[in-house]
């Protein structure tokens, strides 16, 4: 019965150099006829594998092929070496160390952090932004992210602006910040890149003249100020002249006929009757000679009134007003001419002039 045993802390490798890892059994007994296999994730994951007294590179992964190296020179104080030359970053990870006897196997985690310091910051004007000047630092070649920081000339943290960290094609990140500087703040600035598993930076400075700042130059901002008022000038003339226009559009000045116009008859009511009383002797003329005989198939022609009747009773003042009722009753002293012939008018009862709806006592003379 044996156990195995590694190192308990990482190990840790940079980027395109050796890593060596390491394991021991216990109690402290010979190794040579044991199998001792390094694998990752999964035991077929094989790293490097002795068996039988010899290294086996048939069941090896082929990112591992001839960068690995099995030390045996305290193979038989049962501790073993293994050596990766040329780490990549895949091979960043834990590793299990196995040892198999011929009754028993043990087995021991170990883990190797690969890390590298990026190229040195690089940092760059790129021109003015809100009212300062905008500086980015960038650097590229890190693994495994790299931790970025602008500081003063105290060593104080300033705030950045952005920061950006974006892998590149070989496993290994570049980093860009950015910090906006304005002439009240510091204007000497250092940019760090840092590793936190080699616990390792590289640093850039930059000192910024005043002269670069932008100022505000009084006249343009006189001439942007009178610009605005003219605006809200030119503004506040147009809504009183819409008013204006508006209320001007909305008065109707109507003249006095119309604003006070006659009264007319109402065409839903119907119109007022008159009637007139003629004398007899009016109805009755006797001057008047016989008309001539006509023939039994013709009715009668009635008889005319005198124009100067007709005349008097259509002269009224307006057309539109209905005329006011004229009632001509017959004298009482007037004595009764001999009446007419059947076939003449007979008007013994008042005649009516004027618009009357079927009225049902006198004649009505159109």
């Amino acid at each position: 019965q044996f156990t195995v045993t590694g190192p308990d802390h990482p190990v840790t490798a940079s980027l395109g150099g050796e890593a060596v890892l390491s394991c021991h059994l216990s109690p402290r007994m010979s190794a040579e006829n044991m199998e001792v296999r390094w694998f990752r994730s999964k035991y077929s994951a094989v790293v490097h594998l002795y068996r039988d007294g010899q290294d086996q590179y048939e069941q090896q992964m082929l990112e591992y092929g001839g960068r690995t190296e099995l030390l045996k020179d305290d193979i038989t104080s049962g501790r073993v070496f293994l050596r990766i030359r040329n780490v990549q970053p895949s091979d960043d990870g834990q590793y299990t160390c196995f040892f198999q006897s011929s009754v028993s196997y043990e087995e021991a985690l170990l883990e190797l952090q690969v890390a590298d310091m990026g190229s040195a910051p690089v940092i760059s004007v790129e021109g003015h932004q809100d009212g300062g000047i905008r500086i980015v630092c960038g650097s590229s070649g890190w693994y495994p992210q790299p931790k970025a920081q602008w500081r003063d000339h105290q060593g104080q943290l300033l705030p950045s602006a952005s920061e950006e960290i974006t892998p590149e094609a070989n496993g290994l990140f570049q980093t860009e910040i950015v910090i906006v500087l304005t002439e009240e703040s510091n204007q000497k600035v250092s940019c760090c890149v840092r590793s936190p598993r080699l616990n390792q930076e590289g640093e850039s400075v930059i000192s910024i003249a005043e002269s670069f700042f932008p100022r505000v130059n009084p006249s343009k901002v006189a001439v942007w100020v009178i610009l605005a008022l003219l605006a809200v000038l030119m503004a506040l003339a147009s809504y009183c002249f819409w008013r204006q226009h508006r209320a001007t559009g909305e008065t109707l000045h109507l003249p006095t006929p119309l604003l006070h116009p006659p009264s007319l008859p109402d065409p839903a009511l119907p119109p007022p009757s008159c009637s007139c009383t003629l004398p007899n002797s009016l109805l009755h003329p006797t001057s008047l000679p016989d008309p001539p005989l006509q023939s039994p198939s013709l009715p009668p022609r009635p008889r005319t009134p005198t124009p100067s009747l007709l005349q008097h009773l259509t002269s009224l003042p307006n057309p539109t007003i209905p005329p006011p009722c004229l009632i001509l009753h017959p004298p009482s002293q007037t004595p009764t001419p001999s009446p007419l012939p059947s076939s003449r008018l007979s008007h013994t009862e008042p005649l009516i002039f004027g618009p009357t709806p079927e009225p049902t006592g006198p004649h009505k003379i159109n």
